[in-house]
């Protein structure tokens, strides 16, 4: 049976974004009829440079048409409480299609390649990495070579997932893309301005919501790899030179997000949701 790749529990924007603008090429995103879990980011502080309002700045940078993106944005905005949920929710936009493959956690081939032959552990790439990386480059000069990750960040990786049985970033999902296996979600905020409980209530409400349409509620939250941040799946690029993971960084309480921890009947939340959205 198909699934439906609109949530019932968030906004979407007028046209829902189906391509993505680099270097003037038009790249169409293809689709999946898959999904291996959920990958959380958070916007960092450009949102909040808009006079206007980090929620505005969001969807003002999100709906570029150059712009990396997941499917999902969690505002700040706040939602009342309502008969079926005695607590506040942030609001959620919608735009992408849960089933297309946009581009919100992609790593280069020379990152795979650094992780694949264990140079990232290293303080110099691989020949092979480099190579490709070299490679990229004379197609695309814009391309940026990344310090290697620092031997605090290379540890506090492998206490959180080596134990697990993974050896790498790039064997937490099972394809060779991030974005083909994870949908991903964006959440406005940033170090000084962090991910608000309201923002956590939404969370956990939208991935209840995901894992509901695409057959991940027995996983999602016990098999290790189905829900991870940016920074799990990118140690070059979403880590401090002092190795720490700042995507989504130390504001998401990770233990909010479990099961049953807003206190809500999921199945009767979503029928609620839906009598009552206008959209």
């Amino acid at each position: 049976m198909p699934v439906n790749p609109i949530s019932p529990i968030a906004q979407q924007i007028p046209k829902l974004r189906t391509f993505r603008l680099r270097n003037g090429k038009k790249t169409v995103w293809r689709r999946v009829s898959r999904r291996h879990g959920a990958t959380i980011h958070i916007s960092g502080n450009d949102p909040f440079k808009f006079k206007q309002g980090p929620d505005y700045g969001a969807l003002n940078l999100y709906t570029r048409e150059r712009a990396n993106l997941g499917q999902y944005l969690v505002l700040r905005e706040e939602l009342p409480a309502s008969p079926f949920r005695d607590v506040v929710r942030a609001k959620v936009m919608q735009l992408v299609a849960d089933d297309l493959c946009c581009a919100h956690a992609g790593v280069d081939p020379w990152q795979y390649q650094a992780y694949r032959d264990g140079s990232w552990r290293e303080p110099k790439l691989s020949d092979a990495a480099r190579k490709l990386f070299d490679a990229a480059k004379r197609k695309d000069p814009t391309l940026r070579l990344w310090p290697q990750p620092s031997p605090v960040a290379v540890a506090t990786w492998d206490a959180r997932w080596k134990a697990l049985g993974f050896q790498h970033p790039g064997q937490l999902g099972p394809a060779l893309s991030n974005n083909e296996d994870y949908i991903g979600i964006e959440v406005v905020g940033d170090e000084k301005n962090g991910i608000t409980p309201a923002q956590h209530v939404a969370l956990r409400a939208l991935l209840e919501d995901i894992a509901h349409r695409w057959g991940l509620t027995d996983v999602l939250w016990s098999e290790p790899g189905r829900l991870v941040g940016h920074s799990d799946l990118d140690i070059y690029e979403r880590w401090t030179r002092s190795g720490k993971p700042w995507d989504p960084g130390p504001t998401l309480d990770w233990s909010l997000l479990g099961p049953s921890n807003v206190g809500v009947d999921v199945e009767r939340a979503l029928a609620a949701m839906r009598a009552v959205m206008p959209w």
